[in-house]
């Protein structure tokens, strides 16, 4: 089952199609290479989940892989953000400065902006008051070293790989890239994870016949309802 739907995922993102699928599924040598496309051999080098790096590749063709990397990176680690069963009504409350009216992967660009104010001109952070920030904000600072630490793994890999150095995210938000366009990223590598409200349910449809609702610890939770969803689980 799980070979299964590592090709499903791997056909969504167009990293193979159906015809190749089968090719590859017939072969026993373990060589799978000619049944990539020429996505698929662009993901091969990429250290991520292929939705991931998916979601990279189409950063990099609409312009936004200075957005796209930090919330890219943010998707592959633990989310940093902590809600200790004890003080869940505190922590929501200080997670609130972080959210987005829009979106939760958004909610990414706005904790990663909030520690720019820590990082050194040299390089490096005062950790000092990033540690007193985080504990203060219900964020764990070991996280946010890790989601950092991936960011500037990424960033070499596309350098790497023959593209220019990405640029770090501005702290304007307003020099920040559209809405509407990181989500048509996002959406090239979860074509599958949407879901569509049904009224009668109450309850968000996905593809499959999946249901699904918002997490109450989403900044969606309680609000305006939309009625399209993207997630990534």
């Amino acid at each position: 089952r799980a070979v299964t739907e590592g090709y499903a995922t791997l056909e969504e993102v167009g990293a193979i199609t159906d015809g190749r699928r089968r090719k590859v599924e017939r072969r026993a040598d373990g060589r799978h290479a000619d049944g990539l496309t020429a996505v698929g051999r662009e993901l091969a080098r990429l250290p991520l989940d292929p939705r991931l790096g998916r979601i990279l590749l189409a950063a990099r063709e609409r312009n936004l892989l200075r957005e796209m990397l930090v919330i890219v990176a943010g998707l592959s680690v633990m989310d940093p953000r902590e809600r200790p069963a004890e003080k869940e009504a505190e922590a929501d409350k200080a997670h609130a400065k972080f959210d987005h009216v829009d979106s939760d992967f958004l909610s990414f660009l706005e904790i990663w902006s909030a520690m720019s104010q820590f990082r050194k001109p040299e390089g490096g952070y005062w950790r000092g008051k990033m540690r007193n920030y985080c504990q203060s904000s219900f964020l764990s600072m070991r996280r946010m070293m890790e989601w950092e630490s991936v960011v500037k793994e990424l960033s070499r890999a596309l350098t790497e790989r023959g593209g220019k150095r990405p640029l770090r995210l501005p702290d304007d938000r307003n020099k920040w890239g559209d809405a509407d366009e990181i989500h048509k990223c996002l959406l090239a590598g979860m074509p599958t994870q949407i879901g569509e409200w049904d009224k009668e349910k109450k309850i968000y449809r996905g593809t499959g016949g999946r249901l699904f609702a918002v997490f109450p610890g989403s900044g969606l939770f309680g609000g305006k309802r939309p009625e399209w969803v993207l997630a990534f689980d």
